[in-house]
């Protein structure tokens, strides 16, 4: 009879490691599962296993000091081992969870009394089938050894025990057990009884039951991670179900069914239905059945095929009548039926009014669906589902004005309802955001990042927040995080862009808007913003051009329109200008800054009478409140002097009848220029200049680049547009000069700053930028050669350059 090898505790009497007689945890109490030491002994079964004096091979060792545990020594292929992990696994005992309950999404609480990840009965289950291959290979190698009659009672013994092992494992299957680190032990047994079956050969039944044993636990195995794959799919998606984001529940759910080889375009009903009850989990698959019908409904339209199919798989596994109302109509395709349903509701629970309310809302027909919510929500006031579908139908959209006030109360109904529900705290911290509760919106945003720190769009408001309650720094902190977890986000630069330019850093905020209108070109909420830094670095061609796109996209928004007509003005387009901002003014009568502005277009555009209306009504509507600080009333008095002066000018002009003060002249001289005579224009300038050079210091370099302009635009039509061009840069020159002459006693660095910024406007604006943009190719003026406008242009560089030398001078001095 050969040895016996087999692994014990270091504290068994029989192990050959303690004193005799010794009793081990007796003598040792501080021999618990952590501290026990193992030790591998041989004897020699005369007498039975435990009759023979066993002799100490190796200390293997404690699991205090680094040992690995014997039930994970199997790759060693050592029968002792092998036979040791088995009975080792039949003495766990863990008591089986409480059955957790699922999110009534799908219609009330759902119980899953196999989600427990240790249970008692399978993980019993799993020691059984490792203990019987562990004991089939340990007789492999004693037959090998002695082909008595009592090994071969003993292989029939075993062969007894592993078709029991078999029959319990069919049990598990039928009742849906679920353990998947036992199953994975029991696949390595498995694995390794092939090995040696394979290597000692044989047709015995002995090797055919273990052949098959091994199937059965392969097969039990896949699916036991099948299922608990498919459960935690389930468990990471249900917080995205709580939100209406079809598409994206489509995505979570189509992933799901894969995981189960389920798919609606191409199985029928049956297949789906016996997929998903092979699985052992059909009580969660029985819910996202209906919700994935429900979802291809909402996508697909009236009469998808894909939704009919699936329903009626979920009717095949629960066919309970509380849901037979709306899956009958879903199942045949029957949109009247789902349309008439609205008016007979006794016959649906909670979740079928949900479902109705959405189907009749993806049909086009809110009014019908709100109706459907709010008898939803007098029979099923509590309900989460319910509130949290009313407030968002009753929210306003995006970007526009509305009543905020019954949806927060509908998402605090929601909250109630779910108090540790993220979303539900999402959804009614935004809510509060938008109505303008800053200070209640702050701490309920900030409970739903403690559910999840790393949500992006709840950093995101909660940083709009902290903005607005001027609490800059940590709102930085947040917005800078949403950014790096969502960089294709442009709510969260957006929002960034505005938290850098609230705190003084307009460099930074302009760095954040572009990155935003980068992602999208036409989000309003960054152009607006962007259009303002551009303007305040001097890009304003950059800021025209984001204030057209603000226009395009709300043609009748005051406020788009309102900063597309006073950029223009800084670029002096009179015309395009007046458009724009009588279009603010039709949408904000009664706004003082936009009628200011628009009377101010008015008067350089050639109408002083509808700009001194203009400027009458704004100045009088600014003037009633207390912080108003517009220029108003010296726009008002100039617009009075030149609708004096405009009076009768033509008759003036044939008459010669101009007045004699200089000052008069010059505003006649400006009136010219914006009425398209810069003949006229010229004329008047030069004689005023001659009679008071005082001028020069004064609003005159303002009216002369008016007159510029006026001689570049008038250029098609007056053949003496060069010598008029001429006239007008060398009456800017002498006043230049004169400017020089009288800095160092009446004149300030502002001023001069006022003036390089109206030449410099002239110069990159989109009228010389035009004519060089042609070449000289495609220029067909009749009054002015190419090479005379490249003189003009480089003339008006070097005047420009001199006024930054002095502005220099002055601000060195």
């Amino acid at each position: 009879m050969s040895d016996v090898v087999e692994l014990r505790r270091a504290d068994h009497p029989r192990s050959g490691a303690l004193p005799s007689g010794s009793r081990g945890r007796r003598r040792f109490p501080a021999l618990d599962q952590r501290h026990r030491r193992y030790v591998l002994v041989r004897h020699r079964p005369d007498d039975g296993l435990d009759h023979a004096e066993p002799r100490v091979l190796r200390d293997v060792g404690s699991r205090r000091n680094g040992a690995v545990h014997p039930r994970h020594l199997c790759h060693r292929r050592d029968p002792a081992l092998e036979l040791h992990a088995g009975f080792r696994a039949l003495s766990y005992r863990r008591h089986d969870r409480d059955p957790q309950r699922l999110p009534g999404r799908w219609g009330g609480d759902v119980h899953e009394p196999h989600r427990h990840v240790h249970g008692r009965r399978t993980v019993l289950l799993a020691g059984v089938v490792v203990a019987a291959i562990a004991v089939s290979l340990l007789a492999w190698q004693q037959a090998e050894q002695s082909e008595g009659a009592r090994e071969r009672e003993r292989i029939a013994a075993l062969t007894g025990t592993l078709v029991e092992a078999r029959a319990r494992l069919e049990q598990a299957r039928s009742e849906g057990a679920d353990n998947e680190s036992a199953w994975a032990a029991a696949a390595v047994a498995a694995e390794q009884a092939r090995e040696l079956v394979g290597t000692y050969g044989g047709e015995t039944d002995l090797a055919r039951s273990i052949e098959s044993l091994c199937s059965t636990v392969e097969a039990e195995g896949k699916r036991a991670r099948l299922a608990r794959s498919v459960l935690r799919q389930l468990d990471r998606s249900a917080p995205h179900w709580e939100r209406d984001a079809t598409r994206k529940r489509d995505t979570y759910l189509g992933k799901i069914f894969a995981l189960l080889g389920v798919d609606p375009a191409r199985d029928s009903a049956r297949v789906m239905s016996d997929r998903v009850l092979a699985s052992g989990i059909s009580d969660r698959m029985i819910h996202a059945l209906d919700e994935w019908a429900q979802v291809r409904f909402l996508l697909g339209g009236a009469d998808p095929p894909e939704w009919r199919k699936l329903t009626a798989a979920a009717m095949a596994l629960d066919p309970a009548p509380r849901r037979t109302e709306t899956r009958k109509a879903f199942l045949g395709g029957d949109v009247e039926r789902l349309r008439s349903m609205a008016g007979d509701l006794g016959s649906c629970s909670a979740h079928g009014l949900v479902l109705l309310a959405r189907a009749l809302q993806a049909l086009g027909k809110r009014d019908a669906a709100r109706l459907v919510y709010e008898e939803a929500h007098r029979r099923y006031p509590a309900d989460h589902d319910i509130n949290h579908d009313l407030g968002t139908l009753l929210a306003p959209p995006q970007g526009e004005a509305g009543e905020w006030a019954p949806v927060v109360n509908h998402y605090k109904l929601a909250l109630a309802a779910r108090p540790d529900s993220p979303h539900a705290l999402a959804d009614l911290g935004y809510a509060l955001y938008m109505r303008g509760d800053l200070q209640a919106a702050k701490p309920i945003l900030e409970r739903a990042l403690q559910h999840r720190p790393d949500w992006g769009p709840v950093l995101v408001y909660l940083g709009a927040t902290e903005v607005r309650l001027r609490d800059f720094a940590p709102a930085i902190r947040r917005l800078t995080r949403a950014t790096g977890l969502m960089p294709a986000s442009v709510e969260a630069w957006t929002m960034l862009g505005a938290a850098w330019f609230s705190s003084g850093k307009p460099s930074r905020a302009l760095e954040a808007f572009k990155r935003a209108t980068a992602i999208d070109p036409e989000h309003f909420q960054a152009l607006a913003p962007l259009s303002h830094i551009l303007v305040e670095f001097g890009h304003v061609g950059a800021a025209i051009d984001a204030a057209e796109r603000m226009a395009a996209l709300r043609p009748g928004d005051s406020d788009a329109n309102y900063n597309l007509g006073t950029y223009l003005l800084i670029v002096q387009e009179w015309s395009r200008a007046v458009d724009a901002l009588r279009i603010a003014v039709d949408a904000s009568p009664d706004s003082a800054e936009v009628r200011c502005n628009l009377g101010l277009a008015l008067m350089y555009s050639g109408d002083p009478q509808g700009a001194l209306l203009h400027l009458r009504k704004g100045h009088e509507l600014g003037t009633k409140s207390e912080d108003w600080s517009h220029p108003s009333a010296e726009w008002l008095s100039l617009a009075d002097s030149v609708a004096t002066l405009a009076d009768g000018f033509d008759r003036r002009h044939r008459e010669q009848d101009w007045p004699d003060d200089p000052r008069d002249l010059a505003r006649l001289g400006w009136v010219a220029a914006v009425a398209d005579r810069p003949g006229i224009a010229s004329d008047l300038l030069e004689r005023a200049l001659n009679d008071d050079p005082r001028l020069a210091r004064s609003r005159f370099p303002d009216y002369l680049v008016v007159a510029i302009v006026a001689a570049l635009k008038s250029g098609t039509a007056d053949p003496g547009s060069a010598a008029q061009l001429e006239l007008a840069h060398g009456l800017l020159g002498d006043a230049t000069l004169m400017w020089s002459e009288r800095a160092g006693t009446d004149h300030s660095a502002s001023r001069c700053k006022y003036v390089i910024r109206r030449i410099a406007s002239l110069r990159e604006g989109r009228v010389i930028r035009g004519f060089l943009a042609k070449g000289p190719g495609a220029w067909k003026w009749n009054g002015m050669t190419w090479s005379e406008f490249s003189a003009a242009v480089r003339r008006l560089d070097s005047l420009l350059d001199q006024f930054r030398r002095q502005l220099a001078s002055l601000e060195g001095r």
